[in-house]
């Protein structure tokens, strides 16, 4: 702001010293205008100036305010010190600033396009209807012509510079209607597909909470030395600006953060815990990084033993049982939902270097290596200061996703009597159970509904039981839909059943 000789301040931001009034002063000329809320930016940031005026005029003051004010302070003036008014108002408008303020073009507004927006309201709350949306933007200042029963033309009040669509007016109604009022629905406009995975997501989140282990979450980087041991050949993708020498890398595995998760548990004297955590793995070149999904799961603390195995072996086999668990959710292929993919898993010797040599195992499906699971390497166990053992087990799940999961099937419960019967043998150590069951139920007895192990036990003394044998009790449970089982018949299974157990190596007990 300038006379016709010097600058007598900062437009919308401060007047200057020249301008200021002071004890001598006699006559005052009022000056009420609107300024440019850009311009008062940049000018106040530029000269490092915030002040009152700047604070309104950035946030846009009412443009046919001027005229009023000029008078307000006119008459305070006249009240306060006296003296009189020289001369008339001099209003000058610019026609170009006027028209993107209070001469801006009317909106439109639709009730049935406010409905859509804003949606259902609440069972108890008052519907939005043509004279709610009339009441509202009218007590706001708005200018309401209406067009039809339900649309409006709003002309907008000068001091709401904010509203420059239908869509603003509609906040508005919502605003002051209040957002508690509309009922908890999705907006329609807005159309929500699930992810392809998110089934099989939540069918392997769903498994593992309910063998009770607990999700948990790691950094998403590693350290090069990590990259080294648990990269399996993925290739390790390096950052440029790393955070620190400890996350040099995008984590190739799972397995070094699960570790860190279970020696946070263990250096707080949690001796016992079971965690798992899904997530992403990078691999790949750094021109071309391949990201891959995963879960790797830990467990550590006091196992009970079995008549099985040992207590030290009990993780080994948890870890065994809950891949199995795993791969049973999901299907061999579309034309075979029913069939389990377990039965197509390997178990075989060939495992990482971060487990104990012997003492792990890696499962194969159709093949390909999907899972890694035992003991952590001792020397892995000793670099991270982890006073007792810990069993590891990572899974691909992008193997796993690839596959259906298995569609879950019921049948109507049949109304005649279930019959048992026992089947008492002796086996050498190196036969295991699945093979017995598998055995069992590819004699394709139709009515054959369960078969179980009941009873494994050995003899020390080799009295009763032959040295590196086991006596094993399987039961069988038989049931037919249509009627009730015949004697003959239940003869004529068994019978059939102890020629394949026998066959198969085993020695039936009397």
């Amino acid at each position: 702001m300038a006379d016709h000789a010097k600058a007598l301040g900062l437009a919308g931001v401060m007047g200057g010293w020249d301008s200021m009034i002071t004890a001598e002063t006699k006559n005052i000329l009022i000056e009420s205008a609107w300024f440019d809320p850009a311009s008062v930016r940049r000018s106040s940031r530029r000269h490092g100036l915030h002040t009152d005026a700047s604070h309104r005029f950035e946030r846009g003051a009412d443009f046919n305010a001027c005229p009023v004010a000029n008078a307000l302070v006119a008459r305070l003036i006249l009240e306060s010190g006296g003296g009189r008014v020289e001369d008339e108002l001099s209003d000058v408008i610019v026609p170009g600033i006027a028209a993107k303020t209070a001469a801006r073009a009317p909106i439109s507004v639709s009730v049935p396009e406010v409905k859509r927006i804003l949606g259902t309201t609440a069972q108890d709350a008052e519907p939005i209807t043509s004279a709610l949306v009339s009441r509202t933007l009218t007590a706001l200042g708005c200018d309401l012509r209406e067009q039809s029963s339900e649309k409006f033309e709003a002309k907008l009040p000068s001091w709401r510079l904010d509203l420059e669509r239908e869509i603003d007016l509609i906040e508005e109604v919502a605003r002051v209607y209040g957002y508690n009022r509309f009922a908890n629905t999705l907006p329609t406009s807005l159309p929500l597909i699930a992810h392809p995975r998110a089934a099989k997501e939540a069918a392997v989140r769903a498994r593992l909470l309910a063998l009770g282990y607990s999700e948990a979450i790691s950094s998403s980087f590693s350290s090069e030395a990590e990259g080294a041991i648990f990269a399996a050949g993925r290739g390790q993708i390096a950052l440029e600006n790393p955070l620190s020498e400890e996350a040099r890398l995008l984590r190739p595995s799972l397995v070094p953060g699960m570790l860190t998760m279970l020696a946070h548990n263990l250096n707080r004297d949690v001796r016992a815990a079971r965690l798992f955590e899904q997530g992403a793995v990078f691999g790949g070149k750094q021109q071309q990084v391949a990201e891959t999904e995963s879960v790797a799961i830990g467990l550590t603390g006091d196992l009970p033993a079995s008549r099985l195995y040992p207590a030290k072996d009990a993780g080994i086999y948890e870890l065994k049982g809950l891949v199995e668990s795993l791969l049973s959710l999901f299907a061999a292929s579309p034309d075979a939902l029913n069939v389990s993919a377990t039965a197509n898993a390997v178990f075989s010797a060939e495992t990482p270097v971060w487990l104990e040599a012997g003492r792990g195992a890696t499962a194969t499906l159709g093949g390909q290596p999907v899972a890694w699971f035992g003991e952590l390497a001792a020397g892995e166990r000793e670099a991270r200061k982890l006073r007792q053992p810990v069993f590891v087990a990572e899974i691909d799940l992008d193997a796993l996703y690839a596959l259906p999961l298995k569609r879950a099937t019921a049948r109507e419960l049949s109304r005649y009597q279930a019959v048992e019967r026992d089947f008492s043998f002796t086996f050498p150590d190196a036969m295991q159970w699945d093979r017995i069951a598998r055995t069992i139920e590819a004699l394709a007895i139709p009515e054959l509904l369960r078969v179980a192990p009941v009873e494994i036990f050995r003899d020390a003394k080799s009295a009763t039981v032959p040295k590196d044998h086991h006596a094993i009790l399987v039961r069988c449970t038989f049931q037919s839909q249509e009627r009730t089982l015949r004697e003959e018949e239940l003869a004529a299974w068994s019978a059939r059943i102890i020629d394949t157990l026998s066959a198969l190596g085993g020695v039936l007990r009397t």
